[in-house]
């Protein structure tokens, strides 16, 4: 078996394999997409599945970082938008699995 490629959360630095993480790129376009199976193109950085390393990556500037954008670009607050959004439906399903 091949070897798993390790990634890094840009909220809490946390190391693991790339599939416990929300990986989030811009497109040719330049929009956020939040990616979460298969390969794709584009700058990426990855993110765990949490509110609190989704805060941790948005005060410290760490996504505008890993794209090598300004903290300022659209894409930025979009892609915040979107984890946002993954991370509170994932958290919904997680719920409704509980019950």
């Amino acid at each position: 078996m091949g070897r798993v490629p390790e990634r890094t959360c840009i909220g809490c630095r946390r190391k693991g394999p790339a599939s416990e993480f929300l990986r989030v790129f811009r497109d040719p376009g330049g929009r956020a997409v939040v990616w979460t199976r298969g390969a794709s193109h584009g700058r990426s950085a990855y993110l765990c599945p949490s509110a609190r390393c989704l805060e941790a990556a948005r005060k410290k500037g760490r996504l505008a970082r890993a794209w090598r954008v300004p903290a300022d670009d659209p894409a930025v607050a979009e892609a915040f938008e979107k984890l946002r959004r993954e991370i509170e439906g994932r958290n919904k399903q997680h719920e409704h699995s509980d019950r």
